[in-house]
């Protein structure tokens, strides 16, 4: 079995880097893949039939042997030597200069290929345009609010304190837009000092109300909670 296993594994590297395909014998094929396109649609709906009747069935979508676990589409065993091959995986590639993702060679200077450089910077493009965070910064120019500064970093403040940074993630936090504001990072970390260290919590409050243009009415539980919660 292990002789056959090693013969495998030479073939598929012979054809994966020779650009003939492993299912009709094609040459041409791009570098890194094993089947020309044709035979890669043929598999991927074979191994789509294969993975839904399995998970019709509860067993695992790899072995096809063991019941997945549970919220899980594969066994114990598939999911530990999955571990163990993706570990394995990423420490070849790294010796080698190889792109963790794909296997292809990396940028220079990057742990990536372009690729998978593009898809990462395309994604995370599009999180930022859908972040909710992002109306507010279009709706103040991209600036802060207080100095109007425009080249630093732009954050987007809880005026009541209320936020979920750091170690306040489980804060029910006010996302309401009258209650946010843009901050450059010298008078993020101002506002939140006077909150922080100042003695007097009343005048605090008052001036951060006054620097965020609101009147200081309401009573000090109504505006903020806990002087040590914020964005």
């Amino acid at each position: 079995m292990t002789i056959t296993k090693e013969r495998q594994r030479e073939r598929y590297n012979t054809l994966k880097y020779t650009g003939i395909c492993m299912g009709c014998g094609k040459t041409g094929i791009p570098l890194f893949y094993v089947r020309c396109e044709e035979c890669r649609t043929k598999a991927n709906a074979r191994h789509k039939r294969r993975f839904e009747r399995l998970k019709a069935q509860g067993l695992c979508s790899l072995c096809g042997k063991f019941p997945a676990e549970d919220g899980k589409t594969e066994c114990q065993n598939c999911l530990d030597r999955n571990r163990e091959n993706m570990a394995r995986t990423r420490k070849y590639r790294d010796e080698t200069g190889l792109c963790r993702a794909c296997g292809k060679p990396v940028a220079p200077g990057r742990k990536s290929c372009e690729i998978c450089l593009s898809i990462k910077r395309d994604f995370e493009a599009r999180k930022r345009a859908n972040h909710p965070d992002q109306k507010i910064r279009e709706r103040d120019g991209f600036k802060c609010r207080l100095c109007g500064g425009i080249g630093s970093r732009i954050i987007v403040h809880h005026i009541d304190g209320k936020g979920r940074e750091g170690r306040n993630k489980s804060t029910i936090s006010n996302d309401d837009p009258t209650n946010l504001i843009t901050l450059c990072d010298s008078c993020h970390y101002r506002i939140h000092k006077i909150v922080r260290f100042s003695q007097n919590l009343d005048l605090a409050i008052a001036l951060i109300m006054a620097l965020c243009g609101r009147s200081y009415e309401q009573p000090i539980s109504t505006v903020i909670a806990n002087p040590r919660v914020g964005r």
